[in-house]
């Protein structure tokens, strides 16, 4: 059994790596410790990631046979050698990418690899993970995988960390089983529901993963749809009974999605009518991140133009609040008082 003290291992990551893991743990895991952090990314990412190699050369070599063979069931001499040829290439330039990694300066860190972690990699042994010949010890190998890791789309760093809860999911979809979901609202309240699985997508700006499923609520008048952050699902807990969604309920929600981003497909609709101003509408045709789908216009003598939306109230007020004074709620009331006493509060904050 290795101690405490063989188990540290010191990192010396790049600024942008130190900074991008220091942002998503803000988020991925709020309060988190670095070395909890570091090892969950450890396990989830490496038999995937090209620090290891070794099985990235391996998969390389699988995907260039699937493409030759094209359904054949041998290779021919020269074209193994082909691929011999093309996979050593393509092992050289991994191992020299990997390597600059290790030369970048930056900030220190020294983190204690877990048991699991440690036995997994093999650290002080042979290791399928790292050889000799790629890294000097196991602190340069996670060292490139972190610099990897950190180098990767938000959404493929969100889709690594929380590995665990989407394949608990995609195996509830697949099976088409009830889940038990255990989710932390904005106000970090946890609470435990029932749903049938539907799918798990990301928004429409690829940033970020929801699952979306229908509320199992036998009591309820009718279905309820939901999208849910997959960074706020705590727990999954699959069920044994079958989850059935009706195909038309199915293509209501396809239709949703294409008109709306995911995370607007849920909640009750507001017929919302706002007035905006040159400027407004400028900015309505420039921002198309959340921007929600007029359903009608008016234009007005002073330039100025109503527009009217059948959306949430949450995305109403997460695209338009920015535009200030160059966006009138009309209609309704609740979200025009919401956005005058938000405004006013923001007002006395600078006096």
């Amino acid at each position: 059994m290795s101690d405490y003290l063989e188990q540290k291992v010191s990192i010396t990551l790049s600024y942008e790596a130190y900074n991008t893991i220091e942002s998503d743990m803000s988020i991925f895991l709020p309060g988190g410790k670095w070395a909890t952090f570091i090892n969950i990314l450890i396990e989830n990412y490496k038999d995937d990631s090209s620090a290891s190699i070794r099985l990235a050369s391996e998969r390389e070599r699988t995907s260039l046979e699937s493409r030759i063979r094209s359904g054949r069931s041998t290779l021919t001499k020269a074209e193994k050698e082909v691929i011999d040829r093309l996979v050593d290439t393509y092992t050289r330039e991994l191992r020299a990418q990997m390597h600059a990694y290790g030369s970048d300066s930056g900030i220190t860190k020294k983190i204690r690899i877990n048991n699991s972690n440690f036995d997994a990699l093999g650290i002080g042994q042979k290791s399928e993970y790292y050889s000799e010949k790629d890294y000097k010890n196991a602190g340069t190998y996670v060292k490139a995988l972190l610099e990897e890791y950190a180098r990767q789309s938000f959404s493929k760093r969100e889709e690594i960390f929380f590995l665990d809860i989407i394949q608990s999911l995609q195996a509830c979809i697949n099976e088409k089983k009830l889940v038990r979901i255990g989710y932390m609202d904005r106000n970090n309240q946890v609470s435990n529901r029932l749903f049938k699985p539907f799918g798990i997508f990301t928004n429409k700006m690829n940033v970020y993963h929801y699952f979306v499923g229908v509320l199992n609520d036998p009591k309820a008048e009718s279905d309820r749809l939901y999208s849910l952050r997959i960074s706020r699902i705590k727990s999954v807990k699959r069920l044994e009974q079958t989850a059935h969604i009706p195909l038309p309920m199915q293509e209501d929600i396809k239709r949703q999605m294409n008109e709306k981003d995911v995370q607007y497909i849920q909640g009750n609709q507001n017929i919302c009518r706002i007035e905006l101003t040159p400027g407004g509408q400028k900015m309505y045709n420039s921002i198309l991140y959340l921007r929600p789908r007029h359903t009608a216009k008016e234009e007005k003598k002073n330039g100025n133009v109503i527009y009217e939306f059948d959306c949430t109230r949450e995305q109403i007020q997460n695209y338009f609040f920015r535009f200030g004074k160059d966006a009138i709620i009309l209609s309704p009331e609740s979200i025009r008082s919401n956005f005058e006493e938000s405004y006013k509060r923001a007002i006395q904050a600078y006096k």
